[in-house]
């Protein structure tokens, strides 16, 4: 697995363009500095826009980008390094952009996986489409994404891709977590992680992390990688997980958010 920041960052790109390329509405650009991928529903998270840098090239797909969700009513997230931050202010205030927030991108070898623990969770590899339906439920409900979108965006065709790894936690016959990640070589993204939140804090989310990673080191992965949310930090942390690039990310309205008038 690369530890270089820029190549593993673009490489969060690569990832999110995986899991979205089997969804109806599915979009994707690429270049050297930058990636989209979206799969085409309205929610802000299943669109996706990374900038490497603050270079005028990737101003400029930043704003093509910006309006071309909204010029399909799509919501959006773009993130970036936070060293550029103060350089992309003034096109964020442009272009109506939400205040950051904090998602590291975080790494941790194979060889580092902590061992797998006694656990009353089983945690199995998703095979089947209506096994496929329950564990999307749990990013919708912990991540208030419209069950209807999740469901188009994550069809059971996916399951047919071999990049493409699908996992839940159970317990007592019920899905209480669920997890995609997407596989390059042998480096994985870990690109949804969620626990129902009625079963939250109680050991599902490293049950689930540890069996999808050892599953995976046992087929050959050597490293992984996934931007962390402020939740999710904690555990990430608890698991090993080192961060590499200090990242923002920003809402992307489907209308630009005003900004403060100047007294009269």
């Amino acid at each position: 697995m690369s530890h270089d920041p820029t190549t593993l960052f673009l490489h969060v790109g690569d990832a999110f363009a995986t899991i979205f390329r089997h969804a109806p509405g599915f979009a994707a650009a690429r270049t050297d500095g930058s990636w989209f991928a979206s799969a085409g529903e309205a929610s802000a998270i299943f669109s996706w826009l990374g900038l490497a840098d603050a270079s005028p090239a990737n101003v400029a797909t930043l704003r093509d980008i910006v309006g071309r969700l909204r010029g399909r009513r799509l919501e959006g997230l773009t993130c970036y390094p936070a060293a550029d931050e103060t350089a992309l202010s003034q096109v964020f205030a442009d272009l109506g952009l939400d205040v950051p927030e904090d998602v590291p991108l975080m790494v941790l070898a194979a060889a580092d996986l902590p061992p797998l623990p006694e656990m009353d969770v089983a945690v199995e590899r998703v095979g089947s489409p209506e096994r496929l339906a329950a564990a999307m439920l749990i990013p919708a409900a912990a991540f208030d994404m419209p069950v209807e979108q999740t469901i188009r965006a994550f069809d059971a065709v996916l399951l047919e891709d071999p990049a493409i790894g699908v996992y839940t936690a159970g317990r007592n016959g019920a899905v209480v977590g669920a997890l995609v990640l997407s596989r390059s070589a042998d480096t994985v993204s870990i690109d949804i992680m969620a626990v129902d939140p009625a079963a939250q804090r109680r050991g599902i989310g490293r049950a689930l992390m540890l069996g999808a990673m050892h599953a995976e080191a046992a087929a050959g992965a050597t490293g992984f990688h996934l931007l962390s949310s402020t939740e999710g930090k904690r555990l990430y942390d608890q698991l090993g997980f080192t961060t590499l690039l200090e990242a923002h990310v920003r809402f992307i309205p489907l209308d630009p958010i005003p900004t403060d008038k100047e007294p009269a």
